[in-house]
């Protein structure tokens, strides 16, 4: 597949410099990090990935600017694409930190396991005595590959503690999931 990623990638997206590598002796040379990134940023990871090969945007000529059937791309939304899934991959692989401010209620040290959760108006019941405050609810219900990215956290960690290193971690996640939603809104935006 990444032969064919690359030969895909070869053909689609020859009319711009961006994604080919700045070193004369080795013209041929594609950073399929920059592909990649484009990749995931068109293709969120769900059903889709599974029956059929991601879709690459490829860059248009003008007149396609008007074609309704055409999903038109000129190279500085290409770059757009690039610089967005480079965030995305980025905030994905958690190189890059963007912490929510959560609030725990009560704020003590007692009660902290993880039990039969229940998320209303912005507020996650850990159990019958916790409750986190303040995640939105279009980061709680945020699904990647078919689930709801929290939910599923919370569910496989039932039973366990949640110790500061296990917070600290859904505060970035939260953080993250924000910033993966305003990134999407943003590149959703430049086709208006």
């Amino acid at each position: 597949m990444l032969t064919e990623v690359r030969l895909n990638a070869l053909n689609i997206m020859s009319k711009t410099g961006s994604v080919f590598s700045t070193d004369e002796a080795n013209t041929d040379h594609i950073d399929l990090q920059k592909v990649l990134c484009i990749i995931i940023l068109i293709n969120p990871l769900n059903e889709f990935l599974k029956r059929d090969f991601p879709r690459v945007p490829i860059i248009n000529s003008p007149e396609d600017r008007d074609d309704p059937k055409a999903f038109y791309v000129s190279e500085d939304m290409f770059r757009a694409y690039v610089n967005a899934g480079e965030r995305l991959r980025k905030l994905h692989l958690m190189q890059t930190k963007t912490p929510a401010t959560l609030t725990m209620e009560p704020g003590t040290s007692d009660d902290l396991e993880i039990g039969a959760i229940k998320y209303k108006d912005g507020v996650l019941h850990l159990n019958a005595k916790k409750r986190i405050s303040g995640i939105p609810e279009n980061v709680w219900s945020y699904r990647i590959g078919g689930y709801q990215v929290l939910d599923k956290w919370f569910k496989s960690h039932k039973g366990e503690n949640l110790t500061i290193e296990k917070y600290d971690h859904i505060c970035n996640v939260v953080g993250l999931l924000s910033e993966t939603i305003k990134i999407q809104e943003e590149m959703s935006n430049l086709h208006k």
